[in-house]
């Protein structure tokens, strides 16, 4: 639509111009509901996986040569929030390299801090804290 607008020498009367209304905002029932949908909005499954699982190959990454699970996020930070939140903000360029002498990796974690708000980032750190409920419990000796 842009394009063929675009085309034309002039603007289109605003009879012309139909706008659906806007969406109402969703209404989320926690933090971590709202920390899923940004995880969703932001396409950070594409890297670490549905539900943050990993698993998706790195080659040469010094993380295993893959993409990190985010399950053990709140194992690894603890009541480090704020430095969980610098890492997306800042990303991680360039991912760690395995092997020096070889090329780095292809993937890594890009740059957020100008793409998402504070809110979301809040809630978004939320959501990985909670994925560590789907770890298995550990085994206790008796």
């Amino acid at each position: 639509t842009v394009y063929l607008l675009s085309l034309t020498a002039s603007d289109l009367p605003a009879s012309y111009v139909t706008q659906a209304p806007p969406e109402p905002a969703p209404v989320f029932a926690s933090d971590v509901e709202r920390g899923q949908a940004v995880f969703e909005k932001y396409g950070c499954a594409a890297c670490h996986g549905i539900g943050g699982v990993g698993g998706r190959k790195n080659w040469n990454a010094g993380l295993g040569e893959e993409i990190p699970s985010l399950l053990y996020v709140k194992a690894y930070y603890g009541t480090r929030v704020d430095a969980l939140k610098e890492l997306i903000r800042q990303g991680r360029l360039p991912a760690p390299r395995a092997t020096p002498e070889r090329p780095r990796p292809s993937l890594y974690m890009p740059p957020w801090k100008d793409r998402i708000s504070e809110e979301d980032l809040n809630a978004l750190v939320a959501y990985l804290f909670s994925l560590s409920d789907r770890l298995p419990p550990l085994a206790t000796a008796d």
